[in-house]
């Protein structure tokens, strides 16, 4: 499909020029490199992306940016898709200048799931799904962070502490992934020293019962 960049432009052009933002830049965009994408006159345009993941439309106005993003992995049927981000200057982590624009809507709401929701395959369903995105999300929720940066800030460092924790936990489950597996070739091999080492380096609470339970018969053969 290649009418996204002109429908994105008939869509928001006029919708972010009456909030004081233009268009400063669109193609192809690059993952987690943090590298200048090709702009139209403007200097502070970065964005993320791997060679070919993405076309994006961006925005900007003298305190914050969105951006329009259509995922090629996404197709045949993509999700519309749009972040929003604050201008800070210096800010050393690019993946947290800017977030989903669900991440506005309440977490109860179905159009949370937006993306999901409004999925297109052709122009005239994708120039149906970002005015929906327009109307539903960016207007009436998406916009009041817009109008206040610090709040849009704020929403930012909440997300970021998410991602973080969400980011630990699944180094935590690999790390005891690789204990268990430890653990349990020990007990088969009745080392009980190493399955004592290895259960006792996961919380208790996180062990089922009987890791519990190979745990304690492994610390009383110790104690013999």
């Amino acid at each position: 499909m290649e009418d996204f960049c002109p429908i994105v432009h008939r869509i928001f052009d006029v919708y972010f020029a009456d909030r004081g933002a233009s268009c400063i830049s669109e193609g192809v965009a690059r993952i987690e490199t943090g590298q200048p994408r090709p702009t139209r006159g403007a200097a502070n345009s970065y964005f993320i992306g791997a060679p070919g993941d993405s076309d994006v439309v961006r925005y900007q106005s003298s305190l914050w940016f969105a951006e329009v993003e259509r995922l090629w992995k996404d197709g045949p049927r993509y999700c519309p898709r749009m972040h929003i981000g604050a201008l800070v200057p210096n800010h050393a982590d690019l993946r947290r200048r800017s977030v989903d624009i669900c991440h506005t809507v309440p977490a109860e709401h179905e159009l949370r799931r937006y993306n999901f929701l409004w999925r297109y395959t052709s122009p005239v369903e994708c120039a149906a799904a970002l005015t929906k995105v327009r109307d539903l999300i960016l207007e009436p929720f998406a916009r009041p962070y817009l109008d206040d940066v610090p709040r849009l800030i704020a929403l930012l460092s909440a997300r970021a502490r998410e991602l973080d924790q969400e980011w630990q936990e699944q180094i935590d489950s690999h790390n005891e992934s690789i204990l268990r597996t430890a653990a349990e070739e020990a007990f088969r091999e009745k080392d009980y020293e190493q399955v004592d080492r290895n259960y006792s380096r996961i919380d208790n609470a996180r062990l089922s019962q009987l890791e519990r339970q190979k745990l304690e018969f492994a610390k009383s053969r110790l104690s013999q």
